[in-house]
């Protein structure tokens, strides 16, 4: 009988490098795993530090060795969580040569460690009196911060966003105090203004105060924070776990608020009751929407120029404002409605200028005869907000053309029953048509 061994496959999950790795570190010289930590040893890193998370890249002790340990967050992503030195950093100590690991407990042995104390915890450490005597360090418990994630969408323009801070094992004492706000680009006013859950992991709720620019949450180890056995973050030492390497929100995103061309608004007549073609054109005075007394519909174009936006801007809002200045007849909303609103990449006629031929024409490559939701602000200005299909018709180098129609041509009762909105002719600069557009740059 054949015996059919099984093929066993491997692939690499993960691609374990220091933060602070330079040549000939010999990092990997020792690796040990328990569950979701794992310590790995660098004979020859060699800078003088001490302790965990010291400060790293000053290389005055060569070859005193280092050892590094590695989490696993519950998004199953490796995170470098502390570099290890010894208590007594010293040249040529290869200080994790030799490393193990149990639970929260791990262990690093430097064979060429120089100091002729004897037992547990007796003697000067300082003193390098017996060449590579050798010893073995146990550091216990140390609670540091792995990573500090952005919890909402991103970019944002929220008053206010949630960070996901994770610690390396369960700590208690986490407060407001314990954390800060880093902006750039004119942010002010950003604080925290919550922290809730635990008690591996945290969500610390930020307030984005005002302006524009980034946002990141640093977490400042005051030793209020503590773990298992109540071991201060890091380990005893103010500021020597504070993290500082966390992700940051795009928050309020550029804004540019767009007035309409005056030479080109206007509106335009039909030639006839349910003819669908113009017959006349006004582009001075008032923009009219509904219909006259022989029941023929009055369309409306409204013309911004948009090329000042950035090529690469990604358009998150667009919202097409109006001014109501009065209603003759009927108000068409109650009879004619709803009211349509059709968005142009460019311009709907032959030319950029109001024209008889705009009351009809559709160039269907640019142009979208969706209907927005209509909100209407105070009776007085009229929102038009446009949607995800809506909005990459905003035009990044030329005109963006916006038509205004409603669903029915008229209501035929053989009287005037229009509404106007103050034009790009308007004397007040505020009262003339609008176009606001949010958006980032990549």
């Amino acid at each position: 009988m054949t015996t059919i061994k099984p093929i066993v496959r491997f692939f690499s999950t993960a691609f374990l490098r220091s933060t602070d790795i330079d040549y000939n570190d010999d990092f990997g010289v020792a690796v040990a795993i328990a569950g979701d930590r794992i310590v790995v040893g660098a004979q020859h890193e060699c800078s003088e530090s001490t302790g965990v998370n010291g400060e790293p890249y000053h290389w005055a002790a060569p070859e005193s060795g280092a050892a590094y340990t590695f989490v696993r967050s519950t998004d199953n992503i490796w995170r470098q969580e502390a570099c290890i030195k010894a208590s007594n950093t010293g040249p040529q100590d290869e200080f994790g040569r030799a490393v193990a690991i149990l639970g929260n407990m791990v262990i690093v042995g430097a064979h060429g460690e120089d100091s002729p104390a004897k037992g547990v915890n007796q003697g000067d450490q300082a003193d390098n009196s017996s060449v590579d005597a050798g010893a073995v360090y146990i550091f216990t418990g140390i609670p540091t911060v792995i990573a500090s994630q952005l919890d909402d969408v991103n970019p944002s323009t929220a008053a206010q966003v949630d960070f996901k801070v994770t610690f390396s094992e369960p700590v208690t004492g986490v407060d407001g105090s314990d954390f800060a706000t880093v902006t750039s680009n004119g942010i002010t006013g950003a604080h925290v203004t919550g922290v809730s859950g635990g008690p591996t992991t945290y969500l610390v709720t930020v307030d984005t105060g005002s302006g524009d620019g980034t946002l990141r949450l640093d977490v400042d180890d005051n030793d209020s924070i503590l773990g298992d056995r109540n071991i201060p973050l890091g380990g005893a030492g103010v500021g020597n776990a504070s993290f500082t390497k966390g992700e940051s929100y795009l928050v309020r995103l550029r804004k540019q608020i767009f007035r309409s061309q005056a030479a080109l608004d206007g509106w335009v007549l039909e030639s006839g009751e349910k003819t669908t073609v113009g017959g006349t054109i006004n582009s001075t005075g008032s923009l009219i929407v509904g219909d006259d007394d022989l029941n023929r519909q009055y369309r409306s174009v409204v013309s911004f120029d948009t090329s000042s936006l950035p090529d690469t801007a990604n358009i998150i809002s667009g919202t097409f404002k109006l001014r109501k200045e009065s209603v003759v007849g009927t108000d068409p909303f109650t009879t004619n409605g709803p009211f349509n609103v059709a968005l142009c990449k460019g311009f709907f006629g032959a030319t950029s200028a109001l024209e008889i031929d705009d009351f009809e024409f559709y160039r269907l490559t640019y142009c979208s005869s969706a209907h927005p939701e209509y909100h209407v602000n105070g009776g007085v200005w009229y929102d038009i907000v446009q949607g995800s299909v809506e909005r990459p018709r905003i035009n990044r180098i030329g005109l963006t053309q916006y038509r205004m129609e409603f669903l029915l041509g008229d209501n035929n009762d053989e009287s005037a029953d229009y509404i106007t909105f103050y034009s790009g002719d308007a004397s007040t600069a505020s009262y003339r048509p609008a176009l606001v557009v949010e958006y980032y740059v990549p």
